[in-house]
């Protein structure tokens, strides 16, 4: 048997819609006998284990896990890290590890979505379940690495860190990933690694292939790469919320969207946001990328958190649209959480036609029998059947 095959053994935790790819891919590059995964979910796992020839990979507490060299943890926030790693080393208790965020209660060991969407990962047969191309110098005694593939916090995450290597001995490495469920999938993730040493990231780096074949960065600082997916993820819902209110207005002086998004995406002004998610996920009323939309709130809190610290009086863009992600929460009660961040579309579309219709009645366009409500839908239904066209 290869070194590789008999090296290290390398822990999952968190087989959820992001977490289940990127664990079979590297299940794929190391091979089944150094590979231990672990969700809270008994469907997450059995989902898992089905995808393989066995489900020997698996294991049923995280404390199975604690002669694993390194682990990787694909869960919600910096709470969950917390949480695992004082299971994972025996450390419960500790102040240090009592991580507070203004997020809602999310289930340790799960992604974004429900253990059901599992199926979706890579389909791998027992041949295809064996060593390849990993460095066979990942010796026993190198020191012991958590690696944090969450959307977790930058000061959480250097004060885990500092606590874990000065108590416990583990190097923490935060690599927060971007590219969703499809690139979780294809293995062609974006992963922004922030650990302390270089050395480290070198260490990790061929691992780290296995789901992010291409698009790796490596920062230099512990708690960069949680710093820098905050700030990706603000960009990204800016530019969601930004696309939202241009088709709203466009529509209030009779462009459809379709036509408005076919022309500003021919255009300068045009994202990700206008080119894929408003056709694949507003324009199908799909609302199902992939991520959910209390994680994409709590990564804009932090990048306002961020950003007021470099210039804490200027009015800016990203806490604005922070502001509108609080107000849709409020709005539904906090429902929305739980639902997909392109949600934020539908919120945005719904009170612009609110407005739409407030100002109709003011200049007696409408029917003052006809209910808000009631002409807000009829609008939307209108507006989608545009946008099919």
């Amino acid at each position: 048997m290869s070194a590789a095959a008999t090296g290290p053994l390398i822990g999952w935790v968190g087989l959820g819609r992001m977490g289940a790819p990127m664990a079979a891919h590297i299940g794929k590059k190391v091979g089944a006998a150094r590979l231990r995964a672990f969700d809270v979910s008994e469907d997450a796992r059995r989902a898992f284990g089905d995808k393989f020839a066995s489900s020997s990979v698996l294991v049923d507490n995280v404390r199975a896990l604690r002669d694993c060299s390194i682990v990787f943890l694909s869960v919600p926030t910096s709470v969950e890290v917390a949480q695992v790693a004082a299971q994972l080393y025996d450390v419960e208790g500790a102040p240090e590890l009592q991580v507070i965020e203004k997020t809602q209660n999310l289930d340790c060991g799960t992604s974004s979505t429900s253990p059901s969407s599992t199926s979706s990962s890579p389909t791998l047969s027992s041949s295809e379940f064996s060593p390849k191309d990993v460095r066979s110098d990942e010796a026993e005694d190198h020191q012991k690495l958590l690696v944090d593939c969450s959307s977790g916090d930058f000061e959480s995450t250097q004060r885990i860190g500092a606590f874990l290597e000065s108590q416990c001995g583990v190097n923490l490495v935060d690599c927060p990933v971007s590219g969703g469920p499809r690139g979780a999938e294809a293995g062609t993730l974006a992963a922004m690694i922030g650990a302390s040493e270089q050395t480290v990231y070198e260490r990790l780096d061929s691992l780290c292939s296995a789901f992010a074949q291409t698009n790796r960065v490596y920062l230099g600082v512990r708690g960069a790469g949680h710093a820098v997916k905050s700030i990706n993820n603000g960009m990204n819902s800016a530019k969601l919320v930004m696309a939202t209110e241009g088709v709203a207005a466009l529509r209030s002086i009779g462009v459809s969207p379709a036509t408005a998004l076919d022309s500003i995406n021919k255009s300068s002004g045009r994202s990700l946001q206008s080119m894929v998610r408003w056709p694949e996920e507003v324009l199908t009323g799909r609302y199902d990328y992939g991520f959910r939309y209390g994680l994409m709130h709590k990564d804009l809190r932090q990048c306002v958190s961020l950003f007021g610290k470099v210039s804490p009086s200027f009015a800016s863009v990203l806490p604005y649209v922070e502001k509108v992600f609080a107000q849709a929460e409020e709005k539904s009660g906090g429902k929305i959480s739980d639902d997909d961040y392109t949600r934020i579309c539908q919120f945005v579309l719904d009170k612009a036609t609110t407005i739409d219709q407030a100002n109709a009645m003011a200049k007696g366009e409408v029917g003052s029998s006809s209910s808000s409500s009631d002409v807000k839908n009829e609008n939307l239904e209108i507006c989608r059947a545009e946008m099919s066209l």
